[in-house]
């Protein structure tokens, strides 16, 4: 049997689907979409910026095949 941790934001806040960004996205005015993307981390109450998009290998133990944002 192996254990895993599971990160504490995923235990006690919403998830958010990509599907559920994109609503968001194709809502906001126009302004918004030219700022820098950044990330927000409620455990650590600081922000980040977003770099760039990838997929987690089909392999990867935590989250196989998945889109990512980088920071």
């Amino acid at each position: 049997m192996s254990w895993g941790l599971i990160p504490w934001s995923l235990l006690t806040h919403k998830q958010m689907t990509y599907g559920e960004l994109r609503e968001q996205l194709m809502c906001m005015e126009e302004k918004y979409l030219h700022q820098t993307v950044t990330l927000y981390s409620i455990a650590d109450d600081e922000v980040v910026p977003m770099y760039e998009t990838d997929f987690t290998d089909s392999e990867d133990q935590v989250i196989p095949d998945h889109f990512v944002l980088t920071f």
